[in-house]
């Protein structure tokens, strides 16, 4: 009976581990991070230069900064700030609620919105595309570890997956991911979130410290992240 509750706690520390908390990198997930944790994250997005009718600039390279609280057990908030090189800047704020906790026999239930306050937004009318993604987009997400280890390796590797739907911003579609710890510090991502598949690779080089590269939609990101505690 020990060794089961022993190695329970185990199972649930490599899956609440903050590694797993911002490895997707612009779709709501089912991670969370622990109260008074913080993780901060600064990402580069490489994107061609697009300019609107007028002949302003929409779109090009990105600086997207993230800021991701756990405030209570089940609460989450998430600051971002996007900044366009050579157009505006943007930011918005998110919430993440964890209705229903995991457990054994069903999964994990999240639901949210983001951009609460109604900023303008990306793919918005700043953007010459929908108005509704200036709006607060609604969100819910399950999300459950299928396979559980608590050595992960690519012969036995830690396998979660997450599956959501939402409104407005979020494409009134499905959305979803698959994350593959491969090694305590090495983790696989591939997701498809508003039609734009994205493939990511971290590397978790400290216990406070992450670095991610991958691609969106084809076009290459990088990420470096870090978790700070108040």
């Amino acid at each position: 009976m020990l060794k089961r509750i022993a190695l329970a706690l185990t199972l649930i520390t490599v899956m609440v581990a903050p590694s797993w908390a911002m490895d997707s990198l612009n779709m709501p997930t089912g991670n969370g991070l622990k109260p008074g944790d913080t993780e901060i994250n600064f990402i580069y997005v490489n994107q061609p230069h697009r300019e609107n009718a007028l002949g302003e600039t929409r779109l090009d390279d990105m600086r997207y900064l993230k800021l991701f609280t756990g405030v209570t057990d089940r609460l989450q908030v998430d600051v971002d700030s996007v900044d366009i090189k050579d157009a505006d800047s943007y930011w918005e704020v998110n919430a993440y609620y964890t209705a229903v906790e995991e457990a054994l026999d069903h999964p994990l239930l999240v639901v949210g919105a983001t951009n609460l306050l109604g900023q303008d937004w990306l793919g918005g009318s700043d953007f010459g595309g929908n108005p509704d993604n200036d709006d607060p987009s609604l969100f819910a997400l399950m999300a459950c570890t299928i396979n559980k280890t608590p050595k992960p390796s690519p012969a036995d590797p830690v396998v979660r997956l997450h599956l959501g739907w939402g409104n407005n911003f979020h494409g009134d579609e499905f959305f979803g991911a698959l994350q593959i710890k491969l090694h305590p510090r090495v983790i696989a991502v591939v997701q498809n979130y508003k039609s734009m598949p994205t493939f990511i690779g971290t590397v978790r080089v400290t216990d406070e410290l992450q670095v991610s590269a991958g691609t969106m939609d084809g076009y290459p990101f990088y990420r470096a992240g870090g978790v700070v505690s108040w």
